[in-house]
């Protein structure tokens, strides 16, 4: 028996098995991403993935940034270790600060935002302390 096709928007074509999928695994941000990643490979453009799955675009954004988990917190989200929240603020930390967090039993949102942030404060700082300080000009009206 021959897959009916869903037509969605102009470019986009699904089948019936594929359009299951993508409805079964809504609210899994891991099994999304997964999803866009293979459907991009296919030769979709991210709006077009977006209608399929009825996401918007920054959804879209947001969960492929999952990729930038390291492999291990990215398995332990897939197996619901790691809630989605704690996972989007994790993939924006370095691996090598990502690999602090893998023998870890419970990640917390808070802690994970207080590494971020404390991270973000410290290249702040270390750029603030690196540039050059211009002395001022003769012009300046300053003593």
């Amino acid at each position: 028996m021959k897959a009916k096709t869903v037509e969605i928007g102009e470019e986009a074509h699904l089948d019936t098995e594929t359009k299951k999928y993508l409805i079964h695994i809504r609210g899994a941000p891991a099994l999304e991403a997964l999803a866009i990643r293979d459907l991009i490979k296919k030769g979709w453009n991210q709006p077009t993935v977006a209608k399929a799955m009825k996401l918007s675009q920054s959804q879209i954004s947001k969960r492929l940034s999952l990729f930038k988990l390291i492999p291990e917190l990215f398995s332990r989200l897939q197996k619901g270790e790691i809630r989605s929240s704690t996972a989007f603020v994790l993939s924006k930390l370095p691996a090598e600060r990502q690999k602090q967090y893998t023998s870890k039993k419970k990640i917390t949102l808070k802690e994970v935002k207080e590494k971020r942030r404390n991270l973000t404060m410290s290249r702040d700082l270390i750029s603030l302390l690196e540039a050059p300080i211009n002395a001022p000009s003769e012009n300046s009206g300053l003593p």
